[in-house]
């Protein structure tokens, strides 16, 4: 399995945990983005952005991986503050982890951006939370 299998699987269990703990306020987790939300609050494993430096067998690797919440059809208050809720308590649950990813490699939140998702006619109210400064070395180190 490779680095980036590592990432999202790693990052999908990291948000069912707190799905699993939390099961009224965040309902489902996917792995990736699904074709459609028939079940909201829910969450998925988005992009997964590699910026990559090599030399003479080494190789370091700095990954972005975006954790995409989507609450609702609706924009509302209810819904800011379910996604707020949602937001906060993953936020906090990997900076608490900084090697979710693997004991050589380290993490933090970077930022989080609302955004509208679109499925077919409907947008959907949600939050990108961006952990980056994901650090990965190959090679003779």
């Amino acid at each position: 399995m490779g680095w980036r299998t590592t990432i999202r699987t790693n990052a999908r269990q990291k948000v069912q945990d707190y799905s699993t703990a939390n099961p009224t306020i965040l309902r489902q987790v996917y792995r990736t983005r699904p074709a459609s939300f028939p079940t909201v609050p829910c969450a998925y494993i988005g992009d997964i952005r590699t910026q990559s430096e090599a030399d003479s067998g080494t190789r370091r690797s700095t990954i972005e991986v975006d954790i995409v919440l989507v609450t609702s059809n609706v924009i509302n208050e209810e819904a800011d503050a379910d996604l707020d809720t949602i937001a906060d308590a993953l936020d906090l649950s990997f900076i608490n982890d900084p090697h979710v990813f693997g004991s050589n490699t380290v993490q933090e939140p970077v930022r989080s951006t609302t955004v509208d998702i679109s499925v077919g006619d409907v947008a959907y109210h949600g939050l990108i939370l961006t952990l980056g400064k994901v650090l990965i070395d190959e090679g003779r180190v």
